[in-house]
């Protein structure tokens, strides 16, 4: 069904459609009910869950904190399921994994405190409840069920009630944490960057290099079986065993001095995680793997050892797997882009994205699948900055080592020994003519397929550190640089500054907006509007998140969307309206910004890609729609819905029937029963085919009708209400109406459950004048299966 490296289990669901007008002795009619118009956003991310910084185990499951949410794989099967931001409210990046005796995870985020998540709900604790930073680098529970939260500002101990901070006022010898561990006798062991530090629930005692500690920057800390403590450090690793200290560096053979994680295996085997690989040390013997051996990536911050003695690294490329001899497994999420700072982003001439990375080269997403080209593919670099389509639908690719050109068959590259004027290329635009223009550190190139030209100050140009260009409707050039804006229309240059009314002399991008007015993104200053006539700022006081603009774009309303190091904000008329990491933003970084192909706009962050569609009382009719499966949401057997009012609402009830022809236009055939289900990882609610084989066909367009919550409710199928090939509907809402209107569809997972039944059969509804209640039927007269769930609502009263 679903592709199992993104699932961990198949989900469905189940649904008919229907409507009854029943007369009882009137000509009253009875028509769908329609909820008030809603004004909403949905929001979509798309993350590299292989940045992995910890580990743990539950079960057959690992569990892995990363730089893109938590992933959870399957052991066994390989498949694995993410959970962002979208699902636990907070900062996406991850730095610690822990698992209490209720089965309940801890998360250690990266500036968004501590969040809990017992299998369906998730909840976080930050500075406000007590925890002592927001910035939690590693988790620990006691004998007790405390937990203990390392963080930059000291240690924090949560009984489940009270909160309990520890600092270096109380004997710490830094408040800087980042691990701790716990021996058999409950003491705690704390790694710090200044030592570390043993604290028994009375007594704090600090040992430093001075005491034979390899360095005072401890990363990590673990216990052995025999009671002895082992350290990861900036300069090697140590063992306290007995009170006698050990050190142990790259002359005696680790893999490198500088030793992230710590692990003891079931045969009493110790490994390392290091900047260069791993080491094991059995029986006073070395061994070290690489990347050359198996190893996804050399970096390695996480170990974690299986009841089958297998052990589990968590690496800057992956998780991997090893059981011993040369038998390495590979595990890595396939979901998003290469890494998940990004810098730019292009939609090419097919409808695909393509996004520019800080480090590991240009990740495509055609709507279903991610391809990652490098400098390995033809790349010129793997830091990108500016990704643009010309005319032709080539792509450019402006990096810091120069510019590639790709046609989709092969990659061109440019430098300055073919007449580039500096190899650090900031921006890209394309005139009419097709002509690029290329911002540099050195002026700007511009280059018409064989001539290179190049334009500085000597030409009147501003500035020669020159960080963006556009282009207006009148082909007039627009450059952005550290000393103003100018302008080129081919014969004349124009400079404008704050003496003109630019809010800040030093511009770092520039866009153009469909009434041809220029908007430029300062650092300081804000956003300034110039429509040829007059200036225009807008800053901080005007509802912008801040006055360091990072990158502008102008969506297909013509709305302006400005990134920024604290959120996004568009322009709505005169307003600004602003979304950051509590909303939905992956993180509050945002470098790129480019319009959908679907009234969406998609944007780079640090944390990964995020996919925002603005609805409007204007765009939605209330919350009934047409959803029609495109490249874009259909997988497999199966097409996503999005919308406002059903994502990330595990709770909501969708009905949905089949249109063979929205508008009476051309359709798409489609024979087979159909059903929803909620998938967790990804927020949304889905129209499947129920026989679990069948590919959803692109253009097969579905009436979506998701009511008002107070009219509908779920029925479950139970041995107390099935008969045959139908359930009995208890609810006082229909029971003794005969004339009441019922729409009816299966709800494979209400809730968003993880398990839940299938019903491949067409259903209806009908009226049982003996009971006086209304029953789901199998139309084929199969068994009716106990535990299928059915999304049951029914008009108000009076509606029509």
């Amino acid at each position: 069904m679903k592709n199992s490296i993104k699932t961990s289990i198949a989900l469905f669901f189940i649904m008919a459609f229907v409507m009854m007008a029943l007369l009882s002795g009137s000509s009253a009619t009875h028509a769908l009910y329609v909820p008030p118009i809603n004004y909403a956003t949905s929001w979509q991310n798309f993350t590299n869950g292989n940045e992995i910084y910890d580990l743990a185990i539950e079960g057959g499951d690992i569990w892995a904190a990363t730089d893109g949410g938590a992933v959870r794989w399957n052991m066994t099967s390989g498949s694995f399921e993410k959970f962002t931001n979208l699902d636990g409210k907070g900062n996406i990046s991850l730095n610690a994994v822990a698992i209490d005796s209720a089965g309940v995870k801890w998360f250690g985020r990266r500036g968004g405190g501590v969040s809990t998540f017992d299998g369906a709900t998730w909840h976080t604790y930050t500075t406000a409840d007590g925890l002592a930073s927001d910035f939690v680098n590693a988790i620990a529970i006691d004998s007790a069920g405390n937990k203990w939260l390392a963080t930059d500002s000291g240690v924090s101990k949560f009984n489940g009630t009270t909160w309990t901070t520890y600092t270096t006022a109380d004997g710490l010898p830094s408040d800087s944490v980042s691990d701790i561990a716990i021996d058999s006798a409950g003491a705690k062991w704390l790694a710090t960057d200044n030592g570390v530090s043993k604290f028994d629930g009375t007594t704090w005692t600090t040992y430093t290099t001075a005491d034979g500690l390899a360095d005072n920057i401890v990363f990590a800390v673990s216990v052995d079986g025999a009671g002895a403590v082992w350290f990861g450090t900036d300069n090697g690793a140590s063992k306290l065993s007995g009170g006698v200290w050990t050190t142990y560096t790259s002359v005696d053979g680790l893999a490198s001095d500088i030793v992230y994680a710590v692990a003891v295996d079931g045969a009493g085997a110790v490994w390392f995680g290091t900047q260069g690989g791993v080491s094991k040390l059995s029986g006073g013997t070395w061994t070290t793997y690489t990347t050359a051996d198996g190893l996804a990536g050399n970096a390695v911050y996480a170990i974690a050892i299986d009841g089958a003695n297998a052990r589990w690294f968590g690496t800057l490329g992956g998780l991997n797997k090893f059981s011993g001899a040369a038998s390495w497994t590979l595990y890595a999420t396939n979901d998003g882009p290469a890494e998940n700072f990004i810098a730019a982003i292009a939609r090419d001439q097919n409808g695909a994205y393509w996004f520019g990375t800080r480090s590991s080269g240009a990740s495509k997403f055609d709507g279903e699948t991610w391809t990652t080209y490098t400098t390995a593919d033809g790349l010129i670099s793997n830091d990108i900055n500016d990704i643009v389509r010309d005319n032709a639908g080539a792509l450019w690719f402006g990096t810091w080592n120069g510019v590639s050109k790709f046609d989709g068959v092969t990659w061109t590259n440019y430098t300055t020994a073919d007449g580039l004027t500096a190899n650090d290329v900031y921006a890209i635009a394309v005139d009419n003519a097709n002509n690029k223009w290329f911002a540099t550190s050195n002026g700007v190139s511009k280059f018409n397929g064989s001539t290179w030209t190049t334009y500085s100050t000597t030409d009147g140009l501003a500035n020669n550190m020159v960080f963006g260009v556009a282009v207006d409707g009148a082909g007039v050039k627009w450059f952005a640089t550290i000393s103003g804006v100018s302008k080129f229309d081919g014969f004349t240059w124009t400079t404008y500054t704050t003496a003109d009314g630019l809010a800040n002399n030093v511009v770092g991008t520039v866009a153009v907006d469909h009434s041809d007015a220029k908007w430029f993104g300062t650092s300081g200053g804000g956003v300034s509007r110039f429509d040829g006539f007059s200036w225009s700022t807008y800053n901080t006081v005007d509802g912008l998140p801040s006055n360091y603009i990072s990158t502008i774009a102008i969506g297909d309303d013509n709305r302006v969307w400005v990134g920024t190091g604290k959120g996004v904000s568009f322009r709505n008329k005169s307003d600004w309206t602003t979304y950051t990491s509590s909303d939905g933003l992956l993180a509050d970084a945002v470098y790129a910004i480019t319009p959908g192909n679907d009234a969406s706009m998609w944007m780079g962050t640090t944390g990964g890609v995020n996919k925002v569609t603005l609805y409007t009382n204007a765009s939605v009719p209330g919350d009934y729609f047409v959803h029609t499966s495109d490249a874009g949401s259909v997988f497999g057997d199966y097409t996503a819905v999005n919308h406002p009012q059903a994502n990330n609402q595990p709770n909501a009830t969708l009905f949905v029937t089949h249109n063979f022809n929205p508008g009476g236009g051309s359709g798409a055939v489609h024979n087979q029963v159909i059903g929803v289900w909620y998938r967790n990882s990804a927020g949304q609610w889905n129209i499947f085919n129920e026989d679990g084989v069948s590919a959803m066909p692109v253009g097969a367009s579905f009436n979506t009708f998701i009511p008002d919550a107070a009219n509908a409710f779920v029925h479950t199928a139970a041995a107390g209400n099935i008969t045959n090939n139908y359930t009995l509907i208890d609810h006082s809402s229909v029971n003794n109406n005969p004339n009441a209107m019922l729409l009816i569809t299966q709800n494979w997972n209400p809730g968003g459950a993880p398990i839940g039944l299938y019903n491949n059969h067409p259903v209806g509804v009908f009226y049982s004048n003996w009971s006086g209640k209304w029953g789901v039927f199998n139309q084929d007269i199969a068994a009716m299966g106990e535990g299928v769930s059915f999304n049951v609502f029914v008009p108000p009263e009076g509606s029509s």
